[in-house]
């Protein structure tokens, strides 16, 4: 019995309790425009491997839609709305710093009620160019980088720059934070700088809680139950 306390304590305390499942937190952080930004949170079960290598994150981790407001309003537009909204599946590689992870969905952009145009939110975190237009005249596109770790500086036109640090935070058992970061521009449509790329980034923050394994636990827990009685 002796034997099966130590095997359950070196489960709990070295790295083969750590089996890869953890629970996941997720904030993302994405620029809809140069003046404002839109959050989105989530979580789900996903899977870091021991020592901080390959981390695993499950996709559809946020709301498949969301909403708000544009203030102040420009060029008559009012209101955004991410339709069918979610994170693709995939893996961060810390080791590579780079990530085929991005998004799904549409911005969809209204004028009072009534939609104004469109773009994708494919590039962020995947990389690549999207486009759409503006009331089927004004050009808007998007471009970004696949999500990575590092620092980066977003100079923005309308105040103070922007400092973008990615990193890795996680303990040896897999626990802990990262952060990712997908560098891009956003062009303007505003007719404030004829349809120049403003610098812009997105975040990607990702919590990995540790939870033991429900088989660890329950050796530990006969295990000290026997020792008992034989005590007793």
């Amino acid at each position: 019995m002796k034997r099966i306390l130590v095997a359950a304590l070196f489960l709990l305390a070295g790295p083969p309790a750590w089996a890869g499942t953890f629970n996941l937190n997720a904030t993302l952080v994405v620029p809809m425009f140069v003046l404002e930004e839109v959050q989105f949170s989530g979580s789900a079960v996903g899977v870091t491997s021991v020592g901080g290598g390959i981390a695993q994150v499950p996709g559809g981790l946020f709301p498949s839609q969301i909403s708000t407001p544009i203030s102040p309003p420009q060029s008559g537009l009012n209101k955004l709305t991410v339709m069918n909204f979610g994170l693709q599946g995939g893996t961060l590689d810390a080791g590579q710093a780079t990530s085929p992870l991005g998004l799904q969905g549409t911005v969809n952009l209204l004028a009072g009620a009534n939609p104004a145009g469109g773009f994708g939110l494919g590039p962020i975190g995947a990389g690549g160019t999207t486009a759409g237009l503006i009331f089927g005249i004004f050009p808007i596109t998007l471009s970004a980088e696949p999500w990575q770790l590092g620092t980066f500086m977003i100079p923005s036109p309308f105040g103070p720059s922007q400092t973008l640090v990615g990193f890795d935070a996680r303990t040896p058992n897999g626990a802990g934070l990262i952060q990712f970061v997908s560098p891009g521009t956003f062009s303007d449509f505003f007719g404030v700088g004829s349809g120049t790329p403003f610098p812009a980034g997105s975040t990607l923050t990702l919590q990995y809680v540790a939870v033991a394994e429900p088989v660890v636990w329950a050796l530990l827990t006969g295990a000290l139950c026997v020792i008992g009685r034989r005590r007793r």
